[in-house]
């Protein structure tokens, strides 16, 4: 599986929809709303918002940190695959990834 490379960073992409758009460089990957009631936004779902866009804005980077962490993992211990945080992650990478 692949996934758009590069650096993916957020902006205010969507003026007066209450929106933030999720970019690969110039490229648009995703868009992430709040909710807004009669045209006025709320301001803790458009906070909420904010912090899905972010999420999404470093997903590259966590997942490339999840790699590296169950490479240690298994380099460091013969019995890594016993461990409860190697298999939650494991199974955080095959979502990541499509796989079942």
């Amino acid at each position: 599986m692949s996934h758009t490379p590069g650096t993916w960073t957020m902006e205010d992409a969507f003026k007066n929809q209450y929106g933030i758009g999720v970019f690969a460089g110039d490229v648009q990957i995703a868009g992430v709303f709040g909710q807004s009631r009669y045209d006025i936004p709320i301001p803790h779902e458009y906070a909420e918002a904010i912090s899905n866009a972010r999420l999404i804005a470093a997903s590259p980077e966590l997942l490339a940190a999840l790699k590296s962490a169950l490479y240690t993992i298994r380099a460091l211990d013969e019995n890594y695959d016993e461990h409860d945080s190697y298999v939650q992650g494991m199974n955080a990478l095959a979502h990541a990834e499509g796989r079942p």
